[in-house]
């Protein structure tokens, strides 16, 4: 298309600022399953060697075994994503003479 002589290329600018957000919500979960117990090494006794008067009566010992114990559990979550939204920034009067 041809342009008259006289035409100017009239061109606006507009701009707006603006904020857009969007909700999450993320709950935890954690699943535990049964503990499981493994004994290793040799039990170890130890006999007490006190001498006191109580000691004599009876007979005291420790009895000590290394144990490995195994919990199985499961971390994860549930998320909710709710709707976005937005709000437009408010320009201030400075900014407005800068448009355009």
């Amino acid at each position: 298309m041809k342009k008259c002589d006289n035409e100017k290329e009239n061109i606006a600018i507009a701009q707006q600022k603006a904020n857009v957000s969007v909700p999450v919500s993320v709950k935890p979960r954690v699943n535990t399953k049964d503990a499981i117990m493994y004994s290793f090494g040799d039990p170890v006794l130890k006999q007490n060697s006190c001498q006191c008067e109580y000691c004599q009566k009876s007979y005291r010992f420790v009895l000590s075994q290394n144990i490995c114990i195994e919990i199985p559990i499961e971390f994860s979550v549930d998320t909710t994503v709710g709707n976005a939204y937005i709000d437009c920034i408010k320009i201030m009067e400075e900014e407005k003479s800068n448009v355009l």
